[in-house]
């Protein structure tokens, strides 16, 4: 039974995320200008994906194929992904739908082993799956559901194809990896790594925020690691902006309003068109080092200043790699110091 504070919470980060969403609203207005991106002939190179069956993923998909790119979709629902595409695209010549679970880090493990043994060489990581908002759950990993999904997973299969990234990159054409965040990060409550899975008081909304702020904390401690130990590897976050997509179903909004957001939001269709700048644009803007940015409306942009937290960074990329530690094997050597 809910708890008269954890309601009180709740309706607060309601409010914050109307305050956030707004503001991000505000400015997908103002930069809506820059959010355009030629696509580049990239023929030979291999992107993954996950969950590119729905929405943006969906869109991202077709812009990289579009730009004669082999990808790989990580989803659920093979069949139903596959019948979609088959329906909306001419060939299926360069594309390849395989099965993936998030919510399962054996299922990750399994369809990176897949992937690594077909593609020895991969130019694109695409972390795009994820969930919003929904009821408290544990995997079967014991891990709370949106951390799990939107960042722990990705985490992890990030590592997985590490290697085959390295062998594609090169100083000149450095491989990517792209995780698809959130402006939401911004609302997030401190992580605490004593409860990581919210089990003394959860809020949907907060444990939403707090995965995406993990995507980006990760994000940076990684690149920085990175420029180090393997230099031909970029990663960077995306923010797509506020997008009408089948994850705000069940929110307050689209039960009551849902009109609104078809005026207010971004489509699928250009929320993609940051997502795909992420993957295959330029990143190097003003002489700053790529391997941390973070984008939105295809330009250069600035996370909470809460993701510079280096001691968080540092904390999260220790309990991450502990929780992985059934695969010591298969995590890189220069990490296996943090486990």
């Amino acid at each position: 039974m809910i708890s008269i504070g954890q309601l009180f919470y709740t309706v607060v980060y309601q409010i914050f995320y109307y305050l956030c969403g707004g503001k991000a609203i505000i400015n997908d207005l103002v930069y809506r200008r820059f959010n355009k991106f030629e696509l580049p002939n990239r023929e030979g190179d291999v992107a993954i994906i996950t969950g590119g069956g729905r929405g943006i993923g969906f869109h991202v998909v077709k812009k990289l194929l579009a730009s004669n790119v082999k990808v790989i979709i990580g989803c659920r629902n093979v069949d139903q992904v596959k019948n979609k595409f088959q329906s909306e695209i001419k060939t299926m010549d360069k594309l390849e739908i395989l099965h993936l679970d998030m919510k399962s880090l054996e299922s990750v493990y399994s369809f990176a082993k897949n992937v690594r043994e077909k593609y020895p060489a991969i130019n694109l990581l695409v972390n795009n799956a994820g969930v919003m908002f929904v009821p408290y759950e544990l995997t079967k990993d014991g891990v709370e559901c949106h951390l799990a999904v939107n960042y722990l997973s990705h985490f992890f299969l990030s590592l997985l194809l590490l290697p085959n990234l390295i062998k594609a990159g090169s100083m000149e054409t450095k491989s990517r990896i792209v995780n698809v965040t959130s402006c939401a990060h911004e609302v997030s409550p401190r992580i605490d790594f004593n409860d990581l899975n919210m089990s003394k008081a959860y809020i949907a909304n907060a444990a939403y925020a707090r995965s995406k702020l993990a995507q980006i904390l990760s994000t940076k401690r990684l690149a920085s690691l990175f420029q180090q130990h393997c230099p031909t590897v970029d990663i960077v976050s995306v923010h797509p902006g506020i997008v009408d997509t089948e994850l705000f179903n069940g929110t307050i909004l689209k039960v009551t309003a849902p009109w609104v957001l078809r005026y207010i939001c971004k489509s699928p269709e250009q929320g993609a068109t940051t997502v795909t700048h992420a993957c295959l644009g330029p990143l190097n803007t003003d002489g700053v080092k790529p391997n941390s940015l973070y984008y939105s409306n295809c330009r250069q942009d600035t996370p909470h200043p809460m993701c510079d937290n280096l001691a968080t960074q540092q904390t999260l990329l220790a309990s991450s790699l502990t929780s992985l530690k059934q695969y010591y094997d298969d995590i890189p050597t220069f990490l296996r110091e943090f486990m």
